[in-house]
């Protein structure tokens, strides 16, 4: 006999706070609703959450998590994006990273302190800071849950290389093509007016740092990196830059600089 689970959903309360948690939900379609409502549903009620050190999670912050997460699944066939996703452990704030690294000295490993606003690796927990979240959601100039759930995406591969599973040879070989030359000019420092610095640690880094500008700011990323936008169109199944357009959003392509996550 084949046992099918059955789909997670969300009661009446929770359904309704998602437009508080999200905004206007007029931006996606009624299949894609829908689809929110479930992957949301997924995170909240089938995986396991951790509060970090004596740290209060509630419901509501549950909900912030895992309907941000789930926006980057909204378009894709995928029918659980992120199976590869066991727990989620919120931080009250950032974290310090003490793990052996490349040091800026070629050749050389640190273990020096460095503060974090979440992590995330390919088989382990997503790590998130809740302080980064509010910050988040107060300056709109970036998205910390976005930036974490995309290393889930890329390691679908079972790898963190920048390189999520795409559909087809075709679609692999332009991605691989775009990413590659506007990471390559990070790396030898040329200025970029909507990718961050971080953005140029790796390919795994710029992935999710160009994930986040493709949601928080889809019509700067669209101007200044049109390829780009298009590769992660494809990928995503959404074209966040026409719906902003469409509400009155305008291209402002600002600068900004915060702790980045990992």
């Amino acid at each position: 006999m084949n046992w099918f689970r059955r789909p997670a959903s969300l009661d009446d309360d929770q359904r309704a706070h998602l437009s508080s948690v999200l905004g206007p939900l007029d931006r996606f379609d009624a299949r894609q609703r829908d689809r929110l409502e479930s992957l949301t549903a997924e995170l909240v009620t089938r995986r396991h959450w951790t509060p970090a050190r004596g740290f209060t999670l509630t419901e509501a912050m549950q909900m912030h998590v895992a309907a941000h997460a789930a926006v980057l699944g909204v378009g894709m066939d995928e029918p659980d994006p992120f199976a590869n996703v066991e727990s989620i452990v919120v931080h009250r704030t950032t974290m310090v990273d003490r793990r052996p690294r490349p040091s800026t000295i070629p050749g050389v490993v640190t273990e020096a302190p460095r503060r974090l606003l979440g992590h995330t690796s390919a088989h382990g927990p997503v790590f998130v800071s809740w302080a980064a979240v509010e910050r988040d959601r107060a300056t709109g100039r970036g998205d910390v849950v976005l930036h974490e759930f995309a290393h889930k995406l890329d390691a679908t591969t079972h790898l963190l290389d920048g390189t999520p599973r795409l559909d087809t040879p075709a679609h692999l070989e332009r991605w691989v093509r775009v990413c590659t030359r506007i990471h390559r000019d990070l790396r030898r420092g040329r200025p970029d007016p909507v990718l961050r610095p971080y953005a140029a640690t790796n390919p795994t880094e710029f992935f999710a740092v160009a994930t986040e500008v493709f949601f928080v700011r889809p019509l700067d990323l669209r101007h200044v990196h049109p390829d780009l936008y298009e590769v992660f169109m494809d990928f995503y199944g959404q074209d966040p830059a026409t719906v902003d357009a469409a509400r009155g959003g305008v291209v402002t392509v600002p600068s900004a600089d915060r702790p980045d996550p990992a």
